[in-house]
């Protein structure tokens, strides 16, 4: 199944597992993590607004994105030259995503954890 598809039909089925990405990570994002690097943005409010970059653009990327932009308008029409611009720039979207996907991953993992823990207590609550 395609991920969407998938993802859609555990929504459907396993809604109480499957965290819903729009809602945010509910989960304390260092637990289980000894030295996680906090994610922390570079550029400032006031700098992503001179810069009038896009509200689509406006992540922890947006400092790579504005270097690209600038070299892009110091070498037209010679645009090549900011190849290592664009490529810093998809490399740090490819690792956002890349945790993207981890921080989701994670959060289902700890929504089982919690039900396997609660049906376990369930089950002594009964027994005794």
């Amino acid at each position: 199944m395609g991920g969407v598809l998938s993802h859609q039909y555990s929504l459907y089925f396993n809604r109480d597992v499957t965290p819903f990405p729009p809602d945010g990570i509910k989960q304390d994002p260092l637990f289980g993590f000894e030295d996680r690097p906090v994610k922390v943005m570079i550029a400032t409010e006031d700098e992503l607004a001179s810069c009038k970059v896009p509200p689509n653009k406006r992540d922890y990327c947006a400092h790579k994105w504005i270097e690209y932009k600038k070299c892009y308008a110091e070498n037209i029409p010679w645009v090549q030259n900011c190849e290592h611009e664009v490529h810093e720039y998809n490399d740090c979207l490819y690792a956002e995503l890349v945790d993207t996907y981890k921080d989701y991953e994670r959060e289902r993992r700890l929504l089982v954890r919690a039900q396997r823990i609660a049906a376990k207590k369930a089950k002594e609550n009964l027994e005794e």
